[in-house]
């Protein structure tokens, strides 16, 4: 799992697979336009921490650096997906193919497939973790 600290004035987050969210907010004091139902925009950083929704407040000076690396932990999450997904599509498209050789009576395969299966799985390693 993929997991960035931040440090803010007061708070630890702990970036994993949440998101920056914008929310209207009381802020409580008696003479605030809040208190007559115009209320403020705050924004929070929501994640589940085991099967539990947290939210932290997000101060406006940190809003820009914790979204971008919100964003960067979400695009690296669906490229792990997406990546997984072609793979079991690729080893899926092998079986088939291995299935219709032996239906046809075919005994020999024409190349080595766990030597391409390997390959396969070394690629998307390597892309996957930027080497």
């Amino acid at each position: 799992m993929i997991k960035t600290l931040i440090m803010l004035p007061k708070i630890l987050i702990t970036l994993s697979n949440g998101g920056v969210y914008l929310q209207k907010v009381r802020c409580g004091k008696k003479n605030c336009r809040c208190a007559s139902g115009n209320k403020h925009n705050a924004y929070y950083y929501f994640n589940r921490v085991d099967g539990k929704l947290t939210k932290k407040y997000i101060r406006k000076a940190q809003l820009k650096e914790i979204t971008a690396e919100a964003n960067v932990i979400t695009d690296v999450r669906n490229s792990i997906r997406h990546k997984s997904k072609l793979v079991k599509e690729q080893k899926r498209h092998l079986r088939l193919e291995r299935k219709a050789r032996k239906e046809a009576g075919i005994k020999e395969e024409p190349f080595d497939w766990k030597l391409l299966n390997q390959l396969v799985e070394m690629m998307l390693k390597n892309e996957i973790l930027g080497k």
